[in-house]
């Protein structure tokens, strides 16, 4: 029972944590993107809305990679709880 509980509980905190940092990547990418578009035109403003662009996709493909480990940790739990359960 112990093992289900640790599996749900791996599985809610691979969730908050995902949506924290999605909302933490976002943040990131619209105050760089505004600082790109204060930024005269030129270089320096293709520079920072790219560096924008790839920052927030980076950040947002390890918010899902570790969500993904997270839920699959849970359900490997979940799963060896029941099979101890149920033997």
């Amino acid at each position: 029972m112990l093992m289900i509980a640790i599996g749900l509980l791996s599985a809610g905190v691979g969730a908050l944590f995902a949506r924290s940092r999605w909302q933490a990547a976002r943040r990131s990418f619209r105050r760089t993107s505004s600082l790109s578009a204060t930024t005269a035109e030129g270089w320096d403003s293709w520079f920072l809305g790219g560096f924008s662009e790839v920052t927030m996709g980076i950040r947002r493909l390890s918010t899902v990679l570790a969500w993904l480990v997270l839920t699959l940790a849970g359900t490997w739990f979940v799963g060896a709880g029941i099979r101890l359960f149920a033997n």
